[in-house]
């Protein structure tokens, strides 16, 4: 009996140790689990993972060497019970401690903000090319019907180089030079006023595709009574000379101040400016005669233009540029006594025969485009750029 009593009490303490032990290793493992699950919900962009070294679970309850006594077997199950309850009390302390560290690391990415890298590529707009045969066409802000002499238009030419290449060289300081205008829109107390002056305009082309000097000036004999003709002004009256190379590849050509560079018919003409066209109208005068005299309005303010001769109904060649485009030195050539003479690319002349200071317009007779209206602002500009030449006829 004492031998079968030993053996169930062997047993049983056998049964009890190996459930105890399997109990506290699968709470040791729920432990490992929550620590991960909390991991993986931390914002932190590196995970903190916290493991338990492996437990080796046993198929078979380990070998238990038999105690003397029940006391001594509950004794042992009870104290590996209370250690495996402090491990797991200092497993969750060490998950805890994890768990606030991966909150506040959370906390502080949150509160950093995220910078954004704006990269700004900026491209320069195309430049739209202007062709050495074409003058881009101004903003007509106003058209007026009017009878002209020629029917017939196409594009505009301006002045191109010669077949024979030459360096283009910077303008010299001995040339005529543009000047910066204050741009205004004229003075407030003359705000509503106003004039107009009935001038029919005649077309350039096709036959004069550089001859705007030359037409314009007919247009003014004309408003004055006279019979002249465009062509016979451009090719008989107008002083004018070559443009060449010399065989040194030098470029020669006339003084344009006081004669015309190149032919008017041709489009790789150039052109000329007031003091030549007082010449060409001198040489009219002297040969059909009348009541008229020719005056030098150069270097007049654009608003005593106005007040001086369009009040007056005296209307006045101006040089601006053709489409109003901004104008830039072209070609640098020797005139025949050594001065050097820079040509501004776009050079155009038309006649002024009005304004509207309500409207900040002047309106003009275009040999290029007919009786229209610009931009005050715009046609000022450009007058002082080409060095405010003018020029008209007065009547005795």
């Amino acid at each position: 009996m004492n031998k079968n009593m030993k053996k169930r009490t062997f047993k049983r303490a056998a049964a009890m140790l190996a459930a105890i032990y399997f109990a506290c290793a699968a709470l040791t493992g729920c432990g490992g689990v929550e620590i991960t699950k909390s991991m993986a919900h931390a914002p932190s962009s590196e995970e903190v993972i916290t493991t338990e070294p492996e437990t080796e679970i046993l198929t078979e309850p380990p070998a238990v060497t038999m105690a003397t006594s029940s006391a001594e077997i509950v004794e042992t199950t009870t104290t590996k019970a209370s250690n495996k309850k402090k491990k797991k009390s200092k497993n969750n302390k060490k998950t805890t401690t994890t768990t606030k560290a991966a909150e506040a690391q959370a906390e502080i990415t949150t509160k950093i903000p995220k910078s954004t890298v704006t990269t700004t590529t900026t491209i320069a707009p195309e430049t739209a090319a202007v062709t050495e045969t074409s003058v881009p066409e101004p903003t007509i802000l106003e058209t007026t019907t009017t009878t002209v002499e020629t029917t017939q238009t196409q594009q505009v030419t301006t002045e191109i180089t010669t077949t024979t290449s030459a360096e283009e060289t910077e303008p010299p300081t001995e040339t005529w030079s543009s000047q910066t205008p204050e741009l205004i829109t004229g003075d407030s107390s003359q705000s509503s006023r106003s004039h107009k002056i009935d001038v029919n305009c005649i077309l350039q082309n096709p036959e004069l595709p550089m001859g705007c000097e030359a037409v314009s000036l007919t247009m003014v004999f004309n408003y004055f009574g006279y019979n002249a003709d465009k062509m016979s002004m451009a090719t008989y009256y107008m002083p004018r000379a070559d443009v060449y190379y010399d065989e040194t590849n030098t470029m020669h050509g006339p003084d344009f101040r006081y004669t015309f560079a190149g032919d008017p018919a041709d489009p790789k003409a150039y052109g000329c400016l007031a003091p030549c066209m007082i010449t060409t109208a001198q040489n009219y005068l002297n040969d059909v005669g009348g009541g008229l005299s020719t005056f030098d309005a150069s270097g007049s303010s654009f608003e005593d233009l106005l007040t001086n001769y369009i009040d007056n109904d005296i209307p006045l060649l101006l040089w601006v540029t053709g489409g109003l485009v901004q104008p830039y030195y072209s070609h640098t050539w020797i005139t025949p006594s050594g001065e050097q003479m820079s040509w501004l690319k776009y050079e155009h002349c038309l006649v002024l025969t009005g304004y509207d200071l309500d409207k900040g317009i002047v309106y003009v007779a275009d040999p290029l485009a007919g009786n229209v209206a610009y931009s005050y602002d715009l046609v000022k500009q450009r007058y002082y750029e080409l060095g405010q030449q003018s020029m008209g006829l007065i009547r005795w």
